[in-house]
């Protein structure tokens, strides 16, 4: 009976770790899934808008020439409120205005 009730404890307390582990995903918003519309060629100049990349689970930025406010989806302004609203696990920089892209 002992062993049973050990056992018992035992899967519980693992079966939380895991469940616990894996929280981070499921507590991100809906929106974080839905793409914003990229331009059909890529811009050298205007705004930064770093979206959440369910891929890599990072926050990708791209430019365009909307503001982030104005493309629907998950686009943000900075990387900041990307990785804390979509718990991101890191962000690629945007190229600098005028390279090559």
């Amino acid at each position: 009976m002992n062993r049973a009730i050990a056992v018992l404890c035992v899967v519980a307390v693992m079966a939380t770790i895991f469940m616990k582990a894996d929280s981070r995903t499921n507590r991100r918003p809906a929106f974080c899934y839905v793409q914003p519309i990229k331009p059909s060629t890529p811009v050298r100049y205007g705004y930064e808008v770093y979206y959440f990349d369910q891929k890599d689970l990072n926050c990708k930025c791209y430019r365009s020439t909307r503001y982030s406010g104005e493309i629907e989806g998950n686009a943000f302004h900075n990387f900041k409120p990307c990785m804390k609203t979509c718990r991101a696990k890191g962000f690629s920089a945007c190229p600098r205005r005028g390279l090559k892209v």
